[in-house]
């Protein structure tokens, strides 16, 4: 399913929840939040159907859900993490070198895990902003950048 096409999207940005209805908004308000924002974390995914009464018997979701992205960032290094459509993850590598960020930032870029994220994930902020929208405008794994394929 294309990722323009949904009637819901699911949007977290740091604890707050929205749900947007227009593609759009979404686009709107994530680059609004990683222009604007010093510090946060912000993961997209979209509703994509009915489970069938079996389904939402056993696993108690009414609702399938599709996981696009997950950006993450602290200062001036950023991280991003797109998800396909199993639900693999593909961790976003740098492709600059890393003179433009300070690196200490990266020790508080952690997506909820005990240990910071690698050196080779820190991003800048133009790297990721310019990922994103290329993410935005063709809905699939920019090719911008390599990918840490995680099984």
């Amino acid at each position: 399913m294309n990722i323009q096409t949904h009637e819901k999207y699911y949007l977290e940005i740091g604890e707050e929840r929205h749900v947007l209805h227009e593609y759009s908004n979404v686009v709107q308000k994530v680059i609004f939040e990683l222009e604007s924002s010093g510090q946060g974390r912000i993961f997209l995914c979209a509703d994509v159907g009915q489970r069938p009464f079996w389904q939402r018997f056993f696993f108690g979701s009414s609702r399938y859900t599709r996981a696009y992205f997950m950006c993450e960032w602290a200062g001036s290094v950023y991280a991003l993490t797109f998800f396909d459509e199993n639900d693999s993850e593909y961790n976003a590598l740098t492709s600059q070198n890393l003179e433009s960020i300070n690196i200490g930032d990266g020790q508080n870029v952690t997506f909820g895990e005990p240990n910071p994220i690698k050196v080779s994930r820190c991003l800048s902020k133009d790297e990721a902003i310019n990922t994103l929208n290329e993410f935005f405008k063709y809905g699939s794994l920019p090719k911008l950048l390599r990918y840490d394929f995680v099984e």
